[in-house]
């Protein structure tokens, strides 16, 4: 994201050289969660969730068809404050958390999603009533499970201390919506970047 807040950029970096690629720059999310999950599918296409509107309300899903060119497509979905993408290859969908809110910084659950990027159709997999929080890019998916790993809490949406306890590392079956595993982290400080290692 640009220092400003006004766009951000998918881009691509050379792990031998670190040389950096912008390959596309797409205007920047209100509500900032969203802006960090981008999904790609391994075929040259990125999906990303975009808001509708300055409140919590319906986003689009946005399809970057071509890499190299940078054209987006845009398709509104019926489901809320999409965070946290992931995508199954082998089901050909996109994963993602709902959050749902009536008002901001007030989460009433999140419900685990998948989506049709060819039609934009919203499939609710697994629901999670009691969960306040997610954490922001602790995403997984093994698209050869169709497993879908994430790190949500009771803590208040709001934010500090109170995130540090009570996180689960959830593991959820997107095909058939069964939750795998639900096992309590304990942990002290807040968990990014989460990535699956087949073993």
């Amino acid at each position: 994201m640009d220092p400003n807040g006004q766009t951000f950029s998918v881009v691509q970096i050379d792990p031998s050289t670190g040389a950096l690629t912008t390959l596309v720059t797409l205007p920047a999310p209100t509500f900032g969660g969203s802006a960090g999950s981008i999904a790609f599918d391994g075929e040259g296409k990125y999906y990303g969730a975009l808001p509708s509107s300055d409140t919590f309300s319906s986003p689009s899903i946005l399809r970057i068809e071509d890499v190299a060119s940078g054209a987006v497509q845009s398709t509104a979905l019926t489901a809320e404050n999409l965070t946290e993408l992931g995508y199954d290859s082998s089901l050909g969908r996109v994963i993602a958390a709902s959050i749902q809110s009536s008002a901001v910084n007030e989460v009433d659950g999140v419900n685990i999603v998948t989506i049709d990027p060819s039609t934009g159709a919203v499939a609710t997999k697994a629901s999670f009533p009691s969960l306040k929080h997610v954490f922001m890019t602790a995403r997984a998916t093994d698209s050869t499970t169709h497993r879908y790993f994430f790190i949500g809490g009771e803590g208040p949406w709001e934010g500090g201390s109170a995130w540090m306890t009570g996180n689960d590392l959830l593991t959820i079956d997107v095909s058939t919506g069964d939750v795998l595993a639900k096992p309590s982290i304990s942990w002290t400080h807040a968990l990014f970047s989460l990535q699956f290692v087949p073993g």
